[in-house]
């Protein structure tokens, strides 16, 4: 689907752009079926490829619009997915001397490079990679969100809640009294 032959791939460069259903894309899939994603219409992507030498450079572009649930509030909010991201790709590893003229041993991780193998490039994995890093850790609806009280449960955004101030955790109950010694 989202594949390109590496020889098509020239130096003066290839683009690429469209939309695709999340629901298609391997790792979006089952978060989709679970229910733990939530997407508003397909996703968006525009790759330019270039080649140079054995170097193929990827600025790449993704964008969607998701709906996700506060974490603070419960309540369902729209959250929007955009990222530019560049990636580094090889057909085989670049030697690289230092000023001794010595052979440096690196690995592709440690050049930020990806290894390719076969004749083609499989563009969905970067977009998936590049989407799931821009979902937010702790998703929150807004700055302000206050959350739900901890004791009754009331959404703090829509009303006062009426407990009477924290309440004390009866397990801690025994060290209420406690008293340490500090000449010790």
């Amino acid at each position: 689907m989202l594949t390109i032959q590496i020889e098509k791939i020239k130096s003066k460069g290839l683009n690429r752009s469209g939309e695709v259903d999340a629901a298609k894309l391997s790792g979006l899939d089952d978060l989709i079926k679970t229910g733990q994603l939530v997407l508003d219409g397909p996703v968006s992507y525009s790759f330019n490829l270039c080649r140079i030498g054995e170097m193929i450079t990827i600025q790449g572009h993704v964008a969607a619009s998701v709906g996700l649930v506060c974490d603070l509030c419960l309540e369902p909010f729209d959250f929007s997915v955009k990222s530019d991201f560049d990636l580094v790709y090889a057909l085989q590893m670049p030697e690289i001397e230092d000023e001794s003229d010595a052979e440096l041993e690196l690995t592709a991780d440690d050049l930020g490079i990806v290894l390719l193998t076969g004749e083609e490039i499989d563009l969905s994995e970067p977009l998936v990679e590049q989407f799931l890093l821009c979902l937010p850790i702790k998703a929150i609806c807004r700055k302000s969100c206050k959350g739900l009280c901890q004791n009754c449960g009331a959404d703090l955004n829509q009303s006062v809640c009426k407990c009477e101030g924290s309440q004390f955790d009866t397990r801690f109950s025994a060290l209420k009294n406690l008293k340490i010694d500090s000449d010790k």
